[in-house]
C-alpha cells in the first residue's frame, strides 16, 4: 500500500499551461542513496506538445520548475516529490514523482 496524493482537474481549465512531464513517475530506491529531482523531468507540455530542456523554442527551462523535494533517504517510507511552473494561470498543476525509500 503506497499512500499518494491523487489530484483531479478539469481538461477544459488546462488552456495551455506549462506542465512538468516526468520519465518515470515511481521510483524505487535504496536507503542511502541520493535522488536528483530534475534526472526525471522528460520535458514540459504545453497545448499537448512536449518540448525536451534546453529545445530551441521551448519557452520553459529547468530554472522556471519549482520542485518541492522532502526526500529523506535515511529513513525509508514513501515520498513525493512535486514539481510545477509557476504562472499567471489560475490553474497550477503539480506533477508528483513518487519516491519508495527501501
Amino acid at each position: 500500500e503506497l499512500p499518494v496524493t491523487l489530484e483531479t482537474y478539469d481538461p477544459a481549465e488546462d488552456s495551455g499551461t506549462p506542465r512538468v512531464e516526468l520519465s518515470e513517475y515511481l521510483i524505487y530506491v535504496s536507503a542511502g542513496s541520493q535522488v536528483n529531482p530534475m534526472d526525471y523531468v522528460a520535458g514540459i507540455s504545453i497545448h499537448s506538445t512536449l518540448w525536451e530542456l534546453g529545445e530551441a523554442g521551448n519557452p520553459y527551462g529547468a530554472e522556471d520548475i519549482e520542485v518541492t523535494n522532502p526526500v529523506d533517504t535515511s529513513v525509508p517510507g514513501v515520498y513525493e516529490i512535486g514539481y510545477r511552473i509557476p504562472t499567471e494561470e489560475t490553474y497550477q498543476p503539480t506533477i508528483r514523482l513518487i519516491v519508495v525509500v527501501e
